[in-house]
């Protein structure tokens, strides 16, 4: 209802509010309506909230008025906001939020970049269904996130870049294990030049991204083709 959504709204300026105390408690309310309504929990519950779309295009308006006055405080609230509900958002509201965040990323302020990071590690952390996250548009943003691909010797960006992409193989292998497998040579590639790094955390961390990668995409896959052969 138009009166329901009003009030909604009203909720909504409060996510970017000054006092933290305010603003914590806010987003706190929005990730319970979007997540946590009555008719969200039960066993058939809609795709997503239907205030989830207005949720986004909130976001959307936000970061794109701070990105054009410079203010970068704004853009890491809903950034905030967005890492805890960006998975239950339908599928062109969360197309639209990721084009958001990667335009944002490309404006080189570090802080914002972090945090950007930190937003799609935890939308593939949360295993959105394929209703809200398709396997093509995943696989999208992992190319995309090539163009972010830090330098080999930036320690923590780089660890934060492995950590994304990652999650982000790891969710594609669980929609579509033939498109991840097609995808993973460029990761594997990235990752053995990060073994040639001088950093520590950062060999140690492309190690670990390999190894999570060969057991949680490349062997099951691998088992799955044997099975095929051997029928």
């Amino acid at each position: 209802h138009s009166s329901t959504l009003h009030v909604y709204n009203g909720l909504l300026t409060f996510t970017v509010h000054h006092k933290p105390k305010l603003r914590k408690a806010a987003q706190q309310a929005v990730c319970v309506v979007l997540r946590g309504s009555t008719f969200m929990t039960q066993t058939e519950c809609p795709p997503h909230h239907p205030a989830a779309s207005a949720t986004a295009k909130y976001c959307i308006q936000q970061i794109e008025q701070a990105g054009g006055s410079g203010e970068a405080t704004a853009t890491l609230h809903i950034l905030g906001l967005l890492k805890e509900i960006l998975g239950v958002f339908p599928q062109h509201s969360l197309k639209s939020c990721c084009e958001t965040i990667l335009r944002v990323m490309s404006l080189a302020n570090v802080m914002v970049t972090s945090v950007s990071m930190q937003t799609l590690h935890g939308m593939f952390m949360m295993k959105p269904a394929a209703a809200n996250l398709s396997a093509e548009l995943n696989a999208q943003i992992i190319t995309a996130l090539y163009d972010y691909q830090p330098g080999e010797s930036d320690v923590q960006p780089m660890s934060a870049w492995l950590a994304v992409l990652q999650q982000a193989y790891l969710n594609l292998g669980r929609l579509r294990p033939d498109l991840c497998i097609s995808h993973l040579p460029r990761i594997f590639t990235s990752c053995m030049q990060c073994l040639q790094s001088d950093q520590t955390e950062i060999t140690t961390n492309a190690a670990k991204t390999l190894t999570v990668l060969l057991k949680e995409c490349v062997a099951p896959s691998a088992q799955r083709l044997q099975l095929e052969v051997e029928k």
